[in-house]
């Protein structure tokens, strides 16, 4: 059982490592390319953010140190379960967000989609290795 959870613990650990450098990458790279036009990109996609949630989306671009990845936030795992299911985002909300995020960031939005995946799997790794980590102690 020991050794099971070491192995868990190690690929876990790499998964994490190869989803922040996935992450991280094509984040830079967005983040420089496109900072002379943050402001229009930015007020995009709050337009298009169902209305009680405007000002906390807001509040995750302007604040967060990686604008593009507070701006792909809709397509990571955690931030859409609370927005769903704590927020109450309907469906069809979600769409109108996502094509304007689409059309806003244009030929770059699949390179911000490859980040927001780096994010997803490095949030799965440090998911299940911390719980292990706490238990294997």
């Amino acid at each position: 059982m020991e050794t099971i959870i070491h192995e868990i613990m190690k690929y876990t650990a790499v998964l994490s490592v190869l989803g922040g450098i996935i992450m991280f990458i094509p984040n830079i790279y967005l983040s420089i390319k496109l900072r002379k036009k943050r402001s229009s990109i930015t007020e995009t996609i709050i337009d298009s953010v169902p209305d009680r949630l405007k000002d906390k989306i807001r509040f995750a671009i302007d604040a967060n140190m990686s604008w593009v990845f507070a701006a792909y936030g809709l397509y990571l795992w955690l931030p859409y379960l609370f927005l769903r299911y704590g927020h109450h985002v309907k469906q069809a909300e979600f769409k109108v967000w996502h094509q304007a995020t689409k059309q806003v960031f244009g030929r770059y939005f699949y390179l911000g989609l490859i980040s927001a995946f780096g994010g997803n799997l490095a949030g799965a790794g440090a998911v299940i290795f911390i719980p292990l980590s706490i238990y294997n102690r």
